[in-house]
């Protein structure tokens, strides 16, 4: 127990680190009641979720931790529909805001940029039910969330979710391009899925970047477009591997905090999975910071 509310402690500290760091008001309007701070409501959050715990959950175990309490401020428990109804009125640019200060807390320079999607299910029902009910074909509904990753530090720099399913390449110049603000890009790694001259276009013209994707082409026909063929040509197969380090973070976030989400409205869900995002960068910085101070504790070789 005690090892697992030190974890939390530093958890708890970082989340509150980027909040000052991505300058949040104290509080959300001049006449609310100013009993919590909004960076004290976003470190419960973060807690909640990295702990898979639900409103009422959440408020039961911080009873339980008063180090945890301690470091977040808290004189006293908040009620779970205080922290429910905060998460509701608590604007999703500003959880983006966060997430990009979030990288800034780690070193990055000219970074493999990755970028894959996945999805997040906003039901529920289990597998053996909609088999039995719907037929087994049935498609459950799900979030379709899009990120890219600094291979480097393995983090989440730029997230983007939608509710139906849609084309890769429509989030593939907000994603690249949001990127392109908070770190220096040397490659773009993608899949198949993100192949278009466009998209060439986009990381070698404006970026001034490498775009290392697979290009689709078709039986005796020549690669249309100037950017694709030099693609095709210059293609690197050691970087395009490290693509898979989004399947790792993928696997990471959902290990941690599970692939189900708890929201039930389409806004409550977006703002949901871009705070696990922040709490996965989090938890990063954590054991980045854990395995720097190990390494400058070791007793230096003698010559």
């Amino acid at each position: 127990m005690e090892n697992s509310e030190n974890r939390l402690i530093k958890l708890t500290g970082a989340i509150v680190k980027a909040c000052r760091k991505a300058r949040i008001p104290a509080y959300s309007c001049r006449k609310s009641k100013h009993t919590y701070k909004q960076h004290q409501h976003l470190a419960v959050l973060g807690l909640m979720k990295y702990m898979r715990q639900d409103y009422r959950g959440v408020a039961e175990v911080l009873e339980l931790m008063p180090r945890v309490r301690k470091v977040i401020g808290l004189e006293q428990i908040p009620h779970f529909t205080t922290i429910h109804k905060f998460f509701q009125r608590f604007r999703h640019a500003r959880l983006e805001r966060i997430l990009s200060r979030t990288v800034g807390m780690f070193e990055t320079g000219d970074c493999i940029l990755a970028i894959d999607s996945t999805g997040y299910s906003s039901s529920y029902a289990s597998h053996y039910y909609t088999r039995i009910v719907k037929g087994e074909r049935a498609i459950r509904s799900h979030i379709k969330s899009s990120i890219t990753v600094d291979t480097g530090n393995q983090i989440v720099v730029t997230s983007t979710s939608s509710k139906s399913q849609r084309n890769d390449i429509l989030d593939f110049n907000e994603l690249v391009t949001k990127a392109s603000e908070l770190v220096s890009i040397g490659y773009v790694v993608a899949d198949k899925g993100y192949d278009s001259e466009a998209s060439h276009r986009l990381v070698r013209r404006k970026l001034n970047a490498r775009a290392v994707i697979p290009v689709r082409v078709r039986e005796r026909r020549r690669i249309m477009g100037m950017y694709r063929r030099r693609c095709a040509e210059e293609f690197d197969e050691e970087v395009y591997h490290r693509r898979s380090l989004n399947e790792t973070v993928f696997s990471v976030v959902k290990r941690l905090m599970g692939s189900c989400l708890q929201s039930r409205s389409l806004d409550l869900q977006i703002k949901e999975v871009c705070l696990k995002y922040v709490v996965y960068n989090m938890h990063r910085y954590v054991r980045c910071c854990f395995v720097l101070w190990m390494i400058s504790t070791q007793p230096a070789e003698d010559d």
